[in-house]
C-alpha cells in the first residue's frame, strides 16, 4: 500500500522546472519549447521518470526539467528528423553551424529513442535490454543515477530525447548498489519478465567486480503476503 501511495502522489505532484529557455532559437524550435501541449508532456515524462527512481531508492523528489536542456533535447529531436536516423553524432544537413553544434549538444548528451511519446521513452530507456544495449544498460543506468538532480526532455518529428549527463546533484546519498528490479516489491507495470536485471556498485566503496570469478544468480521466490514469509527456490532460474 505504501508503494501504491507514494506512485500515486508522484503521479498527481506537480512537475518543476528550472531556468529560462535560450535566446535566438529557430522559430520552430522556440515553438515547440512553449508549447503548453509539450510541456504537459514533458511533466508527464518526468515524473515517470521519478517513478522509477522511488523504486530504484534514489533521490527523486528534487529532479527538475531544465529550459536549457529542455531546449537542447527539442534541438537533438529535430537534427535527427532531418538526417533521418536514430543517432548520437549526427552529420551536418546543411544547417548553420551554431544551430546544428546546439542540436548536436542534445543528441549527444541524452538518451535518444525513435519515437515521439516521451513517457513512452523513459520506459524503452528502463528497460533497455535489446541486443545492442543489454551488455551495459547505459539508458537504464543513466536513468537512475543518484547524481541526477535535472534533466530535459523532448520528443517531436518521430524522436525523443532525454538529457542523461546531468550530475549537478551535491550531496550524493550514501548508497550501497542501485538495482533494477530494486530491492523489496516492485510493480509488475514497471517490470516486465523480458527486462534485464542490474546492479550498480558505489565505485567508492565496491571494486569492479571480476566477470570471471563473480557469477550472477537469480533464485525465484514464493512470498506470502499473509505471513511476510519467502520461500526460496531450491535451483535458480537459467540465464542467457
Amino acid at each position: 500500500p505504501e508503494l501504491v501511495a507514494v506512485l500515486k502522489a508522484i503521479e498527481k505532484s506537480t512537475a518543476k522546472s528550472v531556468g529560462e529557455f535560450p535566446k535566438g532559437l529557430p522559430s520552430a524550435w522556440q515553438a515547440a519549447l512553449v508549447d503548453t501541449n509539450m510541456q504537459a508532456r514533458r511533466d508527464m515524462a518526468l515524473k515517470h521518470l521519478q517513478a522509477y527512481r522511488f523504486l530504484c531508492d534514489v533521490p527523486y523528489e528534487d529532479v527538475v526539467l531544465d529550459r536549457t536542456y529542455i531546449a537542447h533535447c527539442e534541438a537533438g529531436c529535430d537534427i535527427m528528423n532531418r538526417v533521418g536516423e536514430l543517432t548520437h553524432t549526427p552529420k551536418n544537413p546543411g544547417m548553420p553551424e551554431d544551430e546544428y553544434q546546439f542540436a548536436y549538444k542534445g543528441t549527444s548528451s541524452s538518451n535518444i529513442y525513435s519515437s515521439a511519446a516521451m513517457i513512452d521513452s523513459i520506459t524503452a530507456f528502463m528497460d533497455d535490454s535489446d541486443a545492442t544495449n543489454i551488455d551495459r544498460l547505459g539508458h537504464r543506468r543513466w536513468c537512475i543515477n543518484p547524481k541526477m538532480l535535472k534533466t530535459g526532455v523532448a520528443g517531436n518529428n518521430g524522436y525523443s530525447a532525454m538529457w542523461s549527463l546531468d550530475q549537478s546533484r551535491q550531496e550524493e546519498p550514501d548508497y550501497q548498489f542501485v538495482a533494477y528490479p530494486p530491492k523489496g516489491l516492485t510493480p509488475i507495470s514497471f517490470f516486465k519478465s523480458s527486462y534485464a536485471w542490474s546492479l550498480s556498485l558505489n565505485p567508492k566503496k565496491f571494486k569492479a567486480p571480476d566477470p570471471a570469478t563473480v557469477k550472477a544468480a537469480i533464485y525465484p521466490c514464493r512470498f506470502t503476503a499473509k505471513t511476510g514469509t519467502i520461500e526460496k527456490a531450491p535451483q535458480p532460474l537459467p540465464l542467457n
